[in-house]
């Protein structure tokens, strides 16, 4: 398991460095999802943006960006990770991150909101956490996943059992088929 938790965090270490290589362009991204959500939660007036529209905005701008970014990660394709830890171990491992990440980013920021923040604030907090997340957490975990799954795929199937091959050859005619 200590094989695929290295393998895991190389990945997480190559999801790091292509964000912060290409942040200004996840930054450009993120930054429409942010004023959308700002906007939305705290429930100022801009009807392009709160609603149904501002909800299609958003998703338009995610797919935008996890298109770019799949181009990006196939064109800059990471190595897959050379261990022999299996595939299934490497999933679990980053799974097991992932996990993390929710407890810190999700979990402890809606503690941190909900027992600092005074209830008559907590929309305008909702709201900058949101706007700051839609720039960091949110683009870096799909970041992280597609270079984890591209990794996957790249990878030599060397981890799973081959089915055995079986030929079966021809008769021919100075050799007569067996009975």
């Amino acid at each position: 398991m200590t094989e695929s938790f290295a393998a895991a965090t190389s990945l997480l270490a190559e999801a790091a460095r292509f964000f912060v290589r290409h942040y200004p362009i996840v930054f450009a991204f993120g930054a429409l999802a942010s004023v959308q959500r700002f906007v939305s939660v705290s429930r100022y007036d801009v009807p392009l943006l709160t609603g149904i529209s501002g909800e299609l905005i958003t998703m338009a701008v995610r797919i935008a960006f996890a298109v770019w970014v799949v181009r990006a990660v196939l064109r800059d394709r990471p190595d897959p990770p050379t261990t022999s830890a299996g595939t299934l171990g490497i999933v679990l491992a980053s799974t097991a991150y992932l996990v993390l990440m929710t407890l810190v980013f999700k979990v402890g920021l809606d503690l941190i909101g909900s027992r600092l923040v005074a209830e008559a604030h907590q929309t305008t907090y909702t709201s900058w956490e949101l706007a700051l997340k839609n720039v960091t957490v949110i683009p870096f975990v799909l970041v992280w996943m597609v270079i984890l799954v591209v990794a996957l795929v790249s990878r030599p199937a060397t981890d799973h059992a081959s089915p055995p091959t079986v030929t079966l050859e021809q008769p021919s005619p100075d050799r007569p088929a067996e009975r």
